[in-house]
């Protein structure tokens, strides 16, 4: 079962309160993306060691998100734009049945594009920073 967080926006602005579900990328999505990062960090004239570079998310915990900005922006900005392909929106938190996809709309602050982003990151690869076991064989 893939892993899922609700969010909720607390910093002071537009977006305050605002409740959001983000949801892990599959196997094969999740393994493209950390290939896709690894490849754009290279670009960004970041040495990986050798340790890193065949080791997907775990490597790309190990490096973190911000070295991903490093990349040159045609190859860093459909990554950051696939993270937030994880997330949905929970319109109204009392009602936590209805989860949908993002709109335009729906978010209000610049800075909420980079909370939504850490957070998807971080529920890819906190299992790697934490130390605890991979699930898989």
């Amino acid at each position: 079962m893939r892993k899922v967080l609700n969010f909720k926006i607390e910093k002071e602005g537009r977006d305050k309160g605002k409740l959001f579900q983000i949801s892990e990328m599959s196997a094969v999505a999740g393994d493209r993306w950390s290939t896709k990062a690894l490849f754009a960090i290279a670009k960004g004239d970041v040495v990986i060691p050798e340790s890193i570079s065949g080791s997907g998310f775990a490597g790309i915990a190990k490096l973190g998100l911000q070295m991903l900005l490093l990349a040159p922006y045609d190859l860093c900005e459909p990554l950051l734009m696939d993270l937030l392909t994880c997330v949905k929106v929970i319109p109204n938190p009392k009602d936590m049945n209805i989860v949908r996809d993002l709109i335009d709309a729906d978010i209000e602050e610049f800075s909420t594009y980079a909370d939504l982003r850490e957070q998807a990151f971080k529920l890819h690869v906190d299992f790697f920073t934490q130390g605890e076991p991979s699930t898989s064989a």
